[in-house]
C-alpha cells in the first residue's frame, strides 16, 4: 500500500470507529427516521385545533422537526416539539415560549412558512 493509500485508510477507519462510538443521527431509531416528520403544524391531522397553524419550528429550540406526539395544549389549541426535553422547557418557561409564538403568529420571526 502506498503512503498515500494508507493515510486514506486510516482515515476511513478512525470516521468509523468515531461513528460507532458517537453514535449517529438524533438519537432516533432508523425505522423512527424513515417516518416522514411534517413540514409545518397544518400537515398534523391529529384533529386537533393549532395555536398556530404555519408553526414549522419548535418554539424552543427553533429546530424545524415537529414531532406530533410530543405537544402541549394551551387555551384548547396544540403547540408541538421537537422532543420532550423542549416540550418540558417549555412547561417551565410558558410565559417566554408563548411570547414567542404570538410574534410568529404576527409574522416578526422564521416561525412561519
Amino acid at each position: 500500500m502506498t503512503g498515500r493509500r494508507a493515510v486514506m485508510a486510516g482515515l476511513v477507519a478512525l470516521a468509523l470507529c468515531v461513528g460507532m462510538v458517537a453514535g449517529c443521527g438524533d438519537g432516533q431509531s432508523s425505522r423512527e427516521n424513515n417516518k416522514q416528520r411534517p413540514a409545518s403544524a397544518e400537515d398534523i391531522d391529529d384533529r386537533a385545533p393549532k395555536y398556530l397553524e404555519n408553526q414549522i419550528k419548535c418554539p424552543v429550540c427553533e429546530i424545524p422537526k415537529l414531532r406530533e406526539e410530543i405537544y402541549v395544549d394551551v387555551d384548547g389549541k396544540r403547540i408541538y416539539f421537537d422532543k420532550k426535553e423542549c416540550r418540558k422547557k417549555f412547561e417551565e418557561n410558558r410565559s417566554k415560549y408563548l411570547q414567542k409564538l404570538d410574534k410568529w403568529k404576527k409574522g416578526t420571526s422564521g416561525g412561519e412558512k
